[in-house]
Order: structure tokens, then C-alpha cells, then sequence
């Protein structure tokens, strides 16, 4: 799996308003030309980074799904379509499984910390990027205080 080019984040950038971490920047940059592998033992299984904007779209429109769905079913009995040019659940996605997205802030408020969505809000949050990497990649890349490295 490969990470997102320089050019596809600045097109979400300008397309939603956000700015995503310089930390995600500097880790695409460093591993722009290598074949990532998730860790055997990563939990929420495969782990994909989201590196086009058709999948960038899905994934956002899934959120909004989840994050609308059963309320809307329940309140008017149907559900709504989700546009896809909203930033759903306030959160910029970078990362998925078939469980669970993970992102960061839209107002970019915490950061570099990644939060995880999953169903119908967030879950939970690591503490940096380099603590998501260090459980959804290690030892498949290496990661020192220098930033990273591939293994």
C-alpha cells in the first residue's frame, strides 16, 4: 500500500478547508516511494492509506452514513443520501479497515493526535501519529526520533 502523493492532500486541503499535520506531510513525503505493509498483529485488520480521491470520498460519505443513518431512520424512516463535498463527523480521514477510519480533527484543534471513528462516533484517540504508526506498522517500518524509516 502506498501513501497519498503531496498533490492529492493539497487537493483535499483546498477542497474541504482543512490542513492536515505537518507530521502526516513529512511521513508521505519520507515514504512516498515504499510498498507499506500493516502489522501482522494490527488488530482492526487491514489498514489502508487513503490515497485518491474516489476512495477519500467513500470513506467520508461512510461516515456521514454512520454518523446520520440510524437517527434518520428512526426520526423521518428513511435514510438520507450523504454529500460527499461535507466533511462528515468532523473528522479528516486518512486511514481505514473495515471496521473503522482513522483521521484527524477537521478544525485540526488536537493536532497531530489520530482519532479512530468507528459505527457512529469517535472511539478513541492515540496520542500522535507516531503512536497509530507504531501499532498499525511496526515492525514493517522503522521508527526512531528522527521520523521514519521503512524496515
Amino acid at each position: 500500500m502506498k501513501v497519498p502523493s503531496s498533490e492529492f492532500l493539497d487537493s483535499i486541503e483546498h477542497l474541504y478547508s482543512v490542513k492536515y499535520p505537518r507530521q502526516y506531510r513529512e511521513l508521505c513525503v519520507r515514504l512516498k516511494d515504499i510498498d507499506l505493509q500493516p502489522a501482522e498483529n494490527f488488530l482492526p485488520g487491514r489498514v489502508d492509506f487513503i490515497s485518491d480521491i474516489e476512495t477519500f470520498w467513500a470513506v467520508n460519505v461512510r461516515v456521514g452514513e454512520e454518523q446520520c443513518g440510524d437517527y434518520e431512520r428512526a426520526i423521518i424512516g428513511k435514510e438520507l443520501p450523504k454529500d460527499k463535498n461535507i466533511l462528515w463527523g468532523e473528522i479528516l480521514p486518512f486511514s481505514f479497515t473495515e471496521d473503522s477510519i482513522f483521521g484527524f480533527l477537521s478544525d485540526g484543534s488536537t493536532g497531530e493526535q489520530v482519532h479512530v471513528w468507528s459505527i457512529h462516533t469517535l472511539v478513541y484517540s492515540y496520542p500522535s501519529l507516531f503512536a497509530f504508526l507504531e501499532e498499525s506498522f511496526a515492525p514493517n517500518i522503522v521508527l526512531n526520533p528522527d521520523g521514519f524509516a521503512a524496515g
